[in-house]
């Protein structure tokens, strides 16, 4: 910083500085110099006092009043005033004669406090002088009271000349003082007020708030600075901020949940997939690892932040009743010299699911298989190997024929599911606009000897059924309904069936009724799973594969759709299969 603008910044206050410890030490200067002047003036007082005493006091022992006016009229011009009282308080005789006065003195308080002692010194202002008197009043042996004065206002003249120009003084410093300060106030304090501000508005985050720059002094390099430190701040902060929206957006896209947690298992963020899926407690400040409720998750976070090994470890979750499978991946992340983790749980639920599945269908297939191959694998080792007459020959192909029908009918059904699951992975889909009422009254007219056999009454509501048209495969839905009828016809034991419609603004539902049977609830949840079968020794009596329902979801899902069922046992069974309007 310049020289001249630091004088201009420590001047004004230097200079109050001054001009307060002027007027202290004046007046400690003052009632110092008057102290000791009054001192002076009272030992001065004193001694003539006790000089006029002895020269007086045998005159006074005598009453004379004549001779004590011839000695005390030397005194007429002079400072010292000698005053005799009597003891009414009655002036006898005055030096100074323009100041004799006829009032009784007795009340005055020098008279009063007058005694036999030598320092008893009243000062006070005497109105028959006008001026400030010094007084020394002895008490005679004849009640007689000798009085002696001395004037203080040739100090107090010179003294207030000082003062005078003391005072001038001090005004000019004064004025000086408030010339500086005028200054400083209107050219120098509005640059620092305004540089202020603009500090202060960029430290709360208003990076584009104007710096005003001087033309010239103090203020112009310090504003430059600080212009160029906001812009550079906003250029940092741009930065970072979109280094943390690219952060942000790449945390809350993934469709895992991730945890980024503290060294003390507190939770310092949670994506929108664990929020989702452990629900808002983990924003809260205050969440821990212990939030989620996984006793196995809370111990691997434990051990991660022990700088033990990290391991990919499998852990169970269960979400109000239904049970999630998660795989965790632990990295460990090192800020201030202490560990804090970033937690990735990939959901394979799905996986496991369908590896089950996967095992479960080769184990059915499998199953399923085994035994029209063994029948048909005896049969055949019967007809080689013994001579049968022509009954059991016979019988014997009745069995070859009927293994190999439900062979060829799993087989055949396990290639329609294959197929319809490759077409559900294709984007699009080639179908047409079709007429259901068309596609069901076709499904039961494949059925018709079936229906006419068990004397089942099939009924639309309303009849005749409205034109209803979606879009789709032809072939495939005609499979759907058939599936549906067939299983009614094998299971239900019913006496009446009936195809409804609802409609909605997107949505038309066909419903299945019958009056059969029906299904106990605990079956319905699987219904549709493959292989499983309500009453497994029947249906392999009646030849079926258990794959009909779970190739009706699969043809329903391939057309959008949902398909659904509700049952009450010896009331009857309604599949509902929910399609798109087009």
């Amino acid at each position: 910083m310049k020289r001249r603008d630091f004088l201009l910044s420590v001047l004004p206050a230097t200079a109050g500085v001054l001009v307060i410890l002027t007027v202290i030490l004046l007046f400690f200067q003052y009632h110092s110099f008057r102290r000791n002047y009054i001192a002076d003036i009272q030992h001065s007082l004193g001694t003539h006092a006790t000089l006029v005493t002895l020269l007086l006091q045998d005159d006074i022992a005598r009453r004379d009043v004549a001779t004590i006016a011839e000695k005390i009229r030397p005194f007429h011009k002079e400072p010292l005033r000698i005053t005799v009282i009597d003891e009414l308080g009655a002036v006898v005789i005055d030096s100074d004669l323009s100041a004799l006065s006829r009032v009784s003195h007795i009340e005055r308080p020098e008279i009063q406090r007058a005694s036999a002692e030598t320092d008893n010194f009243t000062i006070r202002y005497s109105t028959s002088m006008h001026a400030t008197l010094i007084y020394n009043a002895r008490r005679l042996p004849n009640d007689w009271i000798l009085r002696v004065s001395l004037p203080v206002n040739a100090f107090d003249d010179a003294f207030t000349e000082a003062v005078a120009a003391i005072l001038l003084a001090l005004v000019l410093g004064i004025a000086l003082v408030l010339a500086l300060i005028f200054y400083i106030f209107r050219r120098i304090r509005p640059g620092f007020i305004s540089l202020q501000r603009a500090a202060q508005a960029i430290a709360e985050g208003q990076l584009n708030t104007p710096i005003v720059l001087p033309h010239s002094g103090l203020l112009r390099e310090l504003s430059q600075s600080i212009a160029t430190m906001a812009a550079q701040l906003k250029g940092h902060i741009a930065t970072l901020q979109h280094e943390k929206d690219e952060f942000n957006t790449l945390f809350n896209t993934l469709r895992e949940p991730l945890l980024y947690i503290g060294n003390k298992g507190e939770i310092l963020h949670a994506n929108h997939a664990a929020v989702q899926r452990f629900g808002e407690s983990l924003r809260h400040p205050n969440a821990t690892i212990e939030t989620i409720g996984l006793a196995t998750l809370s111990s691997l976070v434990e051990a991660a932040l022990e700088e033990l090994p990290l391991e990919a470890q499998e852990i169970s979750y269960n979400d109000h009743g239904v049970s999630y499978v998660f795989l965790t991946h632990i990295a460990r992340l090192v800020h201030e010299n202490k560990p804090n983790l970033l937690l990735l749980l990939t959901d394979v639920t799905d996986l496991r699911r369908l590896e089950g599945m996967r095992t479960d269908f080769i184990a059915n297939v499998s199953h399923e298989i085994k035994t029209p191959l063994t029948a048909i694998l005896s049969t055949v080792e019967t007809l080689t190997e013994m001579q049968l007459d022509p009954a059991n020959q016979a019988r014997c192909f009745d069995i070859l024929t009927r293994q190999t029908t439900r062979l060829n009918n799993l087989v055949q059904d396990i290639l329609s599911l294959a197929t319809i699951e490759r077409r559900q992975a294709n984007a699009v889909q080639d179908f047409r606009r079709i007429d259901l009422v068309h596609i069901i009254e076709d499904a039961l007219a494949d059925y018709h000897d079936e229906i006419m056999a068990q004397k089942v009454a099939v009924s639309f509501v309303p009849d005749p059924p409205p034109a209803v048209f979606i879009m789709g495969d032809e072939r495939l839905l005609e499979h759907l309904f058939g599936n549906l009828i067939n299983n009614a016809l094998r299971y239900a034991n019913a006496t009446r069936y009936t195809v409804s419609f609802t409609e909605t603004a997107r949505h038309i539902t066909v419903h299945f009724s019958d009056n059969g049977v029906g299904i106990a609830a605990e079956h319905l949840p699987r219904l549709f799973e493959r292989f499983y079968r309500v009453q497994k020794e029947r249906s392999r009596a009646t030849g079926g594969t258990g794959l009909g329902l779970a190739i009706v979801k699969h043809i329903a899902i391939l057309h959008r759709g949902k398909v659904s069922v509700t049952s009450e046992c010896n009331v009857g069974t309604t599949f509902s299969i929910r399609f798109r309007r087009p």
